[in-house]
C-alpha cells in the first residue's frame, strides 16, 4: 500500500485485515492488499480532493456562518462564575492551566440582554438559509441555578420580544438548589435539564463536595427523585464522571437500579497536568480490568440483541461506536476554511462570560476570546485563529490516516496567551485510540454486519430527545 497515503491497515479479532481510507471515510476489506483500484476509483468519484484554505478572509467565514448557516447554533450564558460546590474535578478547580478558578461574578440583565439580542440578530439571518434551525439558549455557571432571578428575566424577555420562534432553553445544574420554585419554573418553560450525578454514593459524595467541604449526594438524589415524581414527563438527563477510582460496576448498578437515564457518562478531561497525578498505577491497572470486562458485556449482549438502550451500558459505550458508524456523514464534507481536527469555526457557537466577552464554547479557556457582545464576533480574530490552526496543522494532519475521525479541538490546543499549540503527544493518543476503536468495530461486524444500523439510529435518537446539544 506504498502508493496511497491517508490509509490505516486494520486487523479485526479473526485475523482478517483492512484498510480505512481516510480521504473517503470508508472501510475497505481486500484479498490482496496491493490491490489499490476500489479505493483510488471510490475517491475520484465519490469524493473529490477538498483543498484546506491557508489564507481565511473575514467573508470566508462570514459565508460560513451566515450563507451556509453553521453558525449561531447556541447561545451559552455564564449567568454566573459563583458555584456552591468544590468538585475536586472541576474545570475551574485549578488542575487545568487554561482556565480560571472558581469566580465571584454575576452576569447582569445588561450583558444577558445585548447577548440575546446580537444572537437573534444574527439567528434571523441564519434562520432564512435553514428554517428548521431552533434557537438554543443554555444558562452555564459555577452553578446557574446560584443566579436564578437573571435566569427568570432572560427567559420571559426572550417569550416576549421573540414569540416566532420555538426556542430550547437548557441548563446545566449540580440540582442542589432545585426546590419546588426553580422546578415549577424548568417545567413550565419545557427546560431540557442536565444534571450533574457521578452514580452511587460513595462515587458521587468521592468529588462533588459544597464549598463547606460537605457530601451532596443525598440532597441532589432527594431532589432529583421529588422532581421526576412530580413531572414524570420532564426532560431532565443525567451526566456522569468517572475517573480511574472509579467502580464501573457500582456505578452501572445504581443507574439501572433507581431506572435512571444516563445521557452522558464521560472521563475527567485528560487536558490537565495534575488531576491524573493522584492515581497510582494499580488505580489505572484496576480500571483498566473494569472497562475490559464492560466492553465484552457490551458486546456479547449486542451480539444477542440484548442490550437494553435505556441503560447505563449503552449511555456508556454506544457513543464511542456511533462516531465511527456515522462518522463519513457527519465530517466528510467540511468545507475547505474548517480546520484539520475536531475543531469547530469559532461562532458555531457562542459562550458568553460574566462580563460579556465571547468564547467558542464553554470548554476553552479565557485566552480565546473571539468578540464581546458589545462590539459583536470579531472576524478578524477568528480568521487569525483558524488560520493559524491549519497553517501549524497542515503538515502532519494533511498526511494523517485518521483526520476524518479526529476529535481533538481547540482546548487540547490552546497556550497561556492564546496561541494555538498543535502538541503531537495529543496527536499520538488520538491515533492510538481510533486504531483501537476502528479494530474492535470491524470486529464486531464480522459478527453482526447489521449490528451498528440499530444501535447508531437509536443512538442519535435519544441524543435529540434530550437536546441534541449535550
Amino acid at each position: 500500500m506504498a502508493t496511497l497515503t491517508k490509509i490505516l491497515e486494520l486487523e479485526s479479532s479473526l485475523g482478517n485485515t483492512y484498510i480505512y481510507d481516510d480521504v473517503s471515510g470508508h472501510i475497505f476489506n481486500f484479498v490482496d492488499k496491493d490491490d489499490i483500484t476500489k479505493i483510488t476509483k471510490y475517491r475520484g468519484l465519490c469524493y473529490p480532493k477538498n483543498n484546506v484554505k491557508l489564507d481565511i478572509t473575514n467573508c470566508d467565514i462570514k459565508f460560513a456562518l451566515y450563507n451556509l448557516g453553521v453558525g449561531f447554533k447556541q447561545l451559552l450564558l455564564e449567568v454566573t462564575s459563583i458555584c456552591n460546590f468544590r468538585c475536586k474535578y472541576c474545570t475551574y478547580s485549578g488542575h487545568y492551566k487554561h482556565t480560571r478558578n472558581h469566580g465571584e461574578m454575576n452576569m447582569d440583565f445588561v450583558v444577558a440582554k445585548r447577548a440575546i439580542d446580537y444572537y437573534f440578530e444574527n439567528f434571523e439571518i441564519a434562520y432564512k438559509r435553514n428554517a428548521q434551525k431552533k434557537p438554543i439558549i443554555s444558562f452555564y455557571g459555577g452553578e446557574p441555578l446560584i443566579n436564578f432571578t437573571l435566569i427568570k428575566k432572560i427567559v420571559n424577555y426572550i417569550n416576549d420580544t421573540f414569540p416566532k420562534f420555538e426556542v430550547d432553553y437548557h441548563i446545566t445544574t449540580n440540582g442542589f438548589l432545585m426546590d419546588d420554585i426553580v422546578s415549577d419554573f424548568l417545567y413550565k418553560n419545557n427546560f431540557y435539564i442536565l444534571l450533574s450525578l457521578d452514580g452511587n454514593k460513595e462515587n458521587h459524595d468521592r468529588n462533588r463536595l459544597t464549598a463547606n467541604n460537605n457530601k451532596t449526594f443525598d440532597k441532589i438524589f432527594a431532589n432529583y427523585i421529588q422532581f421526576k415524581n412530580k413531572y414524570p414527563s420532564a426532560r431532565i438527563f443525567i451526566s456522569a464522571c468517572y475517573d480511574y477510582k472509579t467502580d464501573l460496576n457500582k456505578m452501572m448498578n445504581f443507574f439501572d437500579g433507581n431506572k435512571i437515564r444516563v445521557i452522558q457518562v464521560n472521563p475527567v478531561d485528560f487536558n490537565t497536568n495534575t488531576y491524573y497525578n493522584q492515581f497510582s498505577s494499580r488505580d489505572v491497572l484496576n480500571f483498566s480490568k473494569q472497562l475490559s470486562s464492560l466492553r465484552k458485556l457490551y458486546v456479547d449482549k449486542s451480539i444477542r440483541k440484548v442490550l437494553e438502550k435505556n441503560k447505563f451500558l449503552a449511555a456508556f459505550l454506544t457513543p464511542s461506536y456511533a462516531g465511527i458508524a456515522y462518522h463519513n456523514m457527519l465530517g466528510e464534507h467540511n468545507i475547505s476554511i474548517k480546520p484539520y481536527t475536531g475543531s469547530c469555526i469559532p461562532g458555531e457557537k457562542m459562550y458568553i462570560t460574566t462580563n460579556g466577552d465571547i468564547k467558542p464554547c464553554e470548554k476553552v479557556g479565557d485566552s480565546l476570546i473571539i468578540g464581546n457582545v458589545f462590539n459583536g464576533l470579531d472576524f478578524t480574530k477568528i480568521r487569525d485563529i483558524l488560520n493559524e490552526l491549519n497553517n501549524k496543522a497542515i503538515n502532519n494532519c494533511s498526511k494523517c490516516s485518521i483526520s476524518k475521525l479526529c476529535t481533538l479541538c481547540y482546548k487540547n490546543f490552546q497556550s497561556v496567551d492564546g496561541a494555538i499549540n498543535v502538541d503531537r503527544k495529543w496527536c499520538r493518543k488520538e491515533m492510538a485510540d481510533k486504531k483501537y476503536m476502528l479494530e474492535e468495530y470491524i470486529s464486531l461486524l464480522e459478527k453482526n454486519p447489521t449490528l451498528f444500523e440499530e444501535m447508531t439510529t437509536d443512538y442519535y435518537k435519544q441524543l435529540e430527545l434530550g437536546g441534541g446539544m449535550f
